[in-house]
């Protein structure tokens, strides 16, 4: 069992400027998306952008709702990382995610 807190985000790539970051847990949402007004900008996400888990999964990407890429290394519920970055691979770009996991 362990918390994950999304701490920013960024877009690198071909990404349109103001687009909505919507990073989930598989299909489940962490919190609201976010805007991302340009690409290689960190954008910090509100506090408490966190999402309760117990078993293993990866970082979603979707947008406009349609799910449109996925990190490829998992998170644990039994590994307690801070500052950790995922990077979630597109058909834009790469998303760039910095997170905490807290058990």
């Amino acid at each position: 069992m362990a918390t994950v807190t999304l701490l920013r985000v960024k877009l690198a790539g071909n990404w349109a400027n103001n687009t909505l970051a919507d990073i989930r847990f598989g299909n489940i949402p962490i919190g609201s998306p976010i805007t991302v007004p340009q690409c290689n900008v960190w954008v910090n996400y509100p506090p408490g952008t966190s999402l309760y888990f117990t078993s293993s999964g990866n970082f979603f990407d979707f947008l406009n709702g349609t799910f449109i890429g996925q990190c490829p290394s998992m998170l644990s519920p039994g590994t307690a990382k801070s500052n950790a970055q995922a990077t979630i691979y597109t058909g834009y770009g790469q998303a760039y995610v910095k997170y905490n996991v807290v058990l």
